[in-house]
């Protein structure tokens, strides 16, 4: 199969700076998953509104290959609001312009940010000490370096990732360790 990402550096995206967020998602083939996702859990009316939106849209691959992996639960109704909650972390609060957002993660220690997202969390973005990349999601989990970088649009600004970019799993409360007999 044809690896989208090596096919192309810069997918051909129809975009309008003066259009919002929704109308550009709705005009990607390569974001046609994650709009469907975006669909299927009510946020994307959410994109429909004002904001502005930082949006780091998950491509095709990323999210036919976690499907796979997870037997299709993308697509299963049961499992919506871990997908809501997924997709979530991938819109940011607030307008971040590459250009902006370069600046910050230069210059905040450590190189890494952490920006509001829908779902409630925050979304890592950083700097990888070895390629100069700009990373998004947690350092030490699910990340993507940014494929396209910064569409401007009427209510925010729309990236696309490499890979997928999952929100941080809660870690389990330990049970307390009881003695053996």
């Amino acid at each position: 199969p044809v690896d989208s990402a090596v096919a192309y550096s810069n997918p051909q995206t129809p975009a309008f700076c003066d259009r919002p967020l929704s109308d550009t998602l709705r005009s990607s083939i390569e974001l046609a998953d994650y709009t469907h996702l975006l669909d299927s859990t009510g946020l994307f009316p959410t994109l429909q509104q004002a904001g502005p939106f930082t949006v780091f849209a998950l491509p095709n691959a990323a999210l036919e290959t976690h499907n796979a992996h997870t037997a299709g639960q993308l697509l299963d109704p049961a499992n919506a609001p871990t997908v809501r909650n997924m997709l979530g972390y991938t819109i940011v609060l607030g307008q971040w312009p590459h250009k902006a957002l370069r600046a910050a993660v230069n210059a905040a220690p450590g190189h890494s940010v952490l920006l509001p997202t829908l779902n409630g969390q925050s979304l890592a973005v950083w700097l990888d000490p070895q390629t100069e990349q700009i990373m998004v999601g947690p350092p030490h989990g699910w990340s993507s370096p940014l494929w396209v970088m910064g569409i401007p649009q009427s209510n925010g600004v729309l990236y696309f990732t490499r890979a997928l970019v999952l929100p941080p799993q809660d870690r389990p409360t330990p049970l307390p360790s009881t003695p053996r007999p």
